[in-house]
């Protein structure tokens, strides 16, 4: 792991290396055993982190509070139906039962009417094991 690796993941993932995926927890605490720079960054880090929850917000005046509530009064949001202009997607699960059924069909149809008589089917077990599967047929 790089530092710039290790500085995205304090960025994306917080301080608390624990809670990190395993493979970088792991990669992380290598690099921080090596590398005082991974250290520092670490520490500006915890630092920020230490900052900013000590940080209170202020509180909101009423008009502030009155005038945000009244947006949705100002700017209404029309909400039209589904099935106004276009007609709803409709799920597809159907389509593979319909190709199985005609996959179904279409393989009885053929292995009916297609059947080739029996002087035409080949003895598989005979080319297999040649006269001697013959012989005791005959027997």
């Amino acid at each position: 792991m790089t530092p710039e690796r290790f500085q995205t993941l304090l960025d994306r993932r917080g301080i608390t290396i624990t809670v990190w995926p395993w493979h970088d927890r792991l990669a992380a605490r290598r690099l921080l055993a090596k590398s005082a720079d991974a250290r520092n960054r670490l520490a500006k880090a915890q630092a920020m982190d230490a900052a900013l929850g000590e940080w209170a917000s202020c509180p909101v005046e009423p008009t502030l509070r009155d005038r945000l509530a009244a947006i949705p009064d100002r700017h209404p949001v029309s909400i039209r139906p589904a099935s106004a202009g276009h007609e709803p997607i409709r799920p597809l699960w159907w389509a593979g039962g319909a190709l199985a059924t005609a996959s179904l069909l279409t393989g009885l149809v053929l292995g009916s009417t297609l059947f080739a008589p029996a002087e035409d089917v080949v003895d598989i077990a005979g080319l297999a094991y040649g006269d001697t599967y013959l012989t005791e047929l005959s027997q």
